[in-house]
């Protein structure tokens, strides 16, 4: 059966890109030939930025840990209590929207990778690992035997009889080799790292990251490349002159890059006792790619699944105590990072701690939008019961803290579509009032498993999938959103295993018509559906009605410059009873949980420019249509956006 889906829906608003490249993203929406090649001269001029949704589950370990971090950077700069120092941010407000003036202290600043030439020394001890640090290290060049290995690949490497490898509990007869400067125990990981790889690392396997940043060993010339040598007290994995991937051939022509081979060289070495020993060669990861956007790369350890963190300065930092956190240091050569908690801090230096969830818009470019959950006290929707509030400066009101991105990417027009993924869909349908609403629903969707067929939990409902490219494999986080099609930059060639019917989600999916398993979709991106009304506590299960997914997705046809698609797939019928079977029921139910929410609007600055008065206006039009928009679209939920003065 054939499918068919236009391009309109065929859009990814709500997936996390795993390229390093999408921050050159610009704001095309395919109204014309004209005006996208010059919405695509900007793009190219980096006058633009994406902003699509990188919501993921681990965000507010992320968001702590950076924020702890960024103290303590803070107190090396100055000598001294960074508190006792800095200014304040500048906090005021015009009519019902707050503005925030940055002091220099709201963002953690590119951090440029300094390993070169030093050994990181993981010894285990009892209560989990201690880290140091060293220079003048030199590589061991009896190397072993050469992997078989590209881009985006691994290979599987048993440890010699009688040698278990013990990591944060457990014990290893064997590990997977990443191409992608990475070690994961269980399981492999293959593909190229996205763009969220802090949290990444949090939420996969049990991990050691030498430099988990999108290498191609496939590129590699003539004695180049990773080699693994065993022995019986030990495992030694070298990545021998690696060059960074995106320094040749389509990587340089997307952008009109001279080829630049960025070469890199570090080797990883297990002992028996636990041991983890770390040595650095040259390291050209994140130099100038002749115009290349914003990249990062993450070095560390994790044992994996949603573990603690610590965010460090490997060079500054160590040694550190024992722990048994992930400990990760992340470098990049491009935008700075907000210190979300930092921004919430300072709100709440003038306004009031009432408020369900802050709202934040940026007045000058920034990559992404994305939410974070500081609380959560509802069950039943696949989230953890947590508070971590008080480092956002609330005592356990605010649940959710989201951030929009660059106001510049929004549209006051509703029928205006604002995805500017362009460069690799064409046409997307979302705007303005549905991405606040996406945004917004992350405090509740969409996190739920369901019961199989076999009895099982499944992730169909919100997948990671894995796709190939005309650059390379490609991962769509679809983790924290619900199930939808991809569409890529050149030939895509993707075995989804499902697509939601969503009843056109602002959180994912699409609304279909099917008949005989033949469907057609025909909305996405307009309402809170039925199944996101229950789990928000608006609605009780009985009012949810049947949830079609299709499966058995074998394939993709069309889906570029504007015209319609199709791919083929079964239906298949839930109901909401099959997501209580895992999740548990919701709690508090409808009866009880709250359907009035008070959510503040704040527009912000960089440091000693103050938010214009045009997008302080911006901002408050965008306030006044978010109520009314809300209440469509949740059906009976309403929300108050009134600041208030501490004072009060």
């Amino acid at each position: 059966m054939m499918l068919s889906i236009s391009t309109r829906a065929a859009l990814l608003p709500f997936l996390v890109v795993s390229l390093a490249l999408a921050s050159h993203t610009g704001a095309a929406t395919a109204q014309g030939k004209g005006q996208e090649t010059s919405r695509q001269a900007r793009r190219l001029e980096g006058q633009t930025t994406h902003a699509w949704c990188s919501t993921h589950p681990s965000g507010h370990i992320v968001a702590d840990a950076l924020h702890r971090n960024q103290l303590r950077r803070q107190q090396r700069v100055l000598g001294t209590s960074s508190r006792s120092l800095h200014t304040a941010p500048t906090v005021t407000r015009s009519g019902e929207v707050a503005v925030i003036e940055d002091d220099g202290t709201l963002f953690v600043p590119p951090n440029a990778i300094d390993l070169a030439g030093h050994r990181i020394d993981y010894k285990r001890r009892k209560d989990g690992l201690r880290a140091t640090i060293r220079g003048s290290a030199p590589i061991k060049m009896d190397l072993g035997s050469k992997l078989d290995m590209g881009l985006g690949t691994s290979a599987f490497v048993e440890f010699q009889p009688r040698f278990e490898f013990p990591f944060f509990g457990s014990k290893y007869d064997g590990v997977y080799v990443n191409s992608d400067g990475n070690l994961t125990f269980t399981q492999p990981d293959a593909v190229s790292s996205d763009t969220n790889s802090v949290a990444r690392v949090l939420a996969g396997p049990p991990r050691i990251a030498p430099l988990f940043f999108k290498l191609d060993p496939s590129k590699a010339e003539g004695t180049a490349g990773i080699y693994s040598k065993r022995t019986a007290k030990s495992l030694q994995i070298t990545w021998l002159r690696v060059p960074q991937w995106a320094s040749f051939d389509q990587g340089g022509a997307i952008f009109g890059a001279e080829p630049n081979k960025n070469e890199n060289t570090f080797q990883v070495t297990l002992f028996k006792n636990g041991r983890v020993l770390i040595t650095y060669g040259e390291l050209a990861v994140l130099r100038s790619l002749n115009g290349w956007p914003d990249t990062s790369a993450v070095v560390g350890v994790a044992p994996g699944g949603g573990s603690e963190l610590e965010l460090l300065d490997y060079t500054a930092d160590l040694p550190v105590a024992t722990t048994n956190r992930a400990l990760l240091e992340r470098f990049s050569n491009g935008d700075d990072i907000l210190d979300d908690q930092a921004v919430a801090q300072a709100f709440y230096s003038r306004f009031a701690d009432v408020y369900d969830q802050l709202i934040v818009w940026l007045d000058f470019s920034f990559r992404g939008r994305y939410a974070l959950m500081p609380s959560n006290a509802a069950q039943g929707i696949g989230r953890n019961l947590h508070d971590h509030s008080a480092a956002y400066g609330s005592d356990g009101n605010l649940r959710s803290y989201g951030q929009m991105g660059a106001l510049s990417n929004y549209s006051l027009d509703p029928t205006e579509d604002i995805c500017n993924l362009s460069w690799i869909v064409s046409f997307c349908a979302e705007e303005t009032w549905s991405a606040v609403a996406h945004v917004v629903g992350h405090r509740w969707l969409s996190y739920v498993r369901f019961r199989d067929a076999e009895g099982s939990a499944s992730n169909q409902l919100r997948e990671f999938d894995i796709y190939e490219s005309g650059i390379g494999p490609t991962a769509m986080s679809l983790e924290t959103h619900w199930s939808s099609l991809v569409n890529g930059l050149s030939t895509v060639v993707a075995s989804r295993r499902a697509i939601l019917d969503s009843d056109a989600s602002v959180m994912g999916g699409y609304d279909l018509r099917c008949d005989l398993g033949s469907c057609s979709a025909f909305a996405a991106n307009e309402r809170y559906s039925p199944l996101d009304r229950y789990l928000m506590g608006l609605i009780p299960a009985q009012q949810v009605g049947d949830i079609s997914l299709i499966t058995e997705i074998s394939g993709m046809h069309g889906f570029t410059g504007g015209e319609f698609g199709s791919f083929e797939g079964t239906p298949r019928l839930l109901s909401v009873d099959d997501i209580i079977a895992i999740e548990g029921e919701r709690m508090p139910s409808s009866e009880d949980a709250p359907k009035r929410f008070k959510m503040a609007f704040i527009v912000m600055g960089r440091e000693g420019a103050r938010p214009s008065r045009e997008s302080i206006d911006k901002v408050n039009a965008i306030r006044r249509g978010w109520g009314p928009y809300f209440r469509k679209a949740s059906g009976n939920g309403t929300v108050t956006t009134k600041l208030v003065e501490k004072s009060e």
